[in-house]
């Protein structure tokens, strides 16, 4: 291999990398607003305030996602079970 292929593999090669991070990153941020937003909810609705293990919590959260993933199903997407859901409040 030529030395003008070998450094624009290596330059594809860090450009990816680089994207790689930068997807990680993102990534990161998106699961730590949805962290915050959902302890948000938790606190509002009291759930904070009620003495579970984390086990009891997952579990809990685990039942939740199985009851919205089969409305999803039954209603055709997540966004329309999300919006059915949420005109309950």
């Amino acid at each position: 291999m030529s030395e003008v292929r070998k450094a624009a593999a290596l330059s594809r090669v860090g450009k990816i990398r680089a994207e790689i991070e930068a997807r990680r990153a993102e990534l990161e941020a998106v699961l730590e607003a949805s962290g915050q937003r959902i302890g948000k909810i938790a606190v509002a609705t009291g759930l904070a305030e009620l003495d579970l293990s984390d086990k009891v919590l997952r579990d809990a959260f685990r039942e939740l996602v199985a009851r919205f993933q089969e409305s999803s199903a039954s209603t055709g997407g997540s966004k329309a079970a999300a919006r059915a859901a949420s005109s309950h409040d």
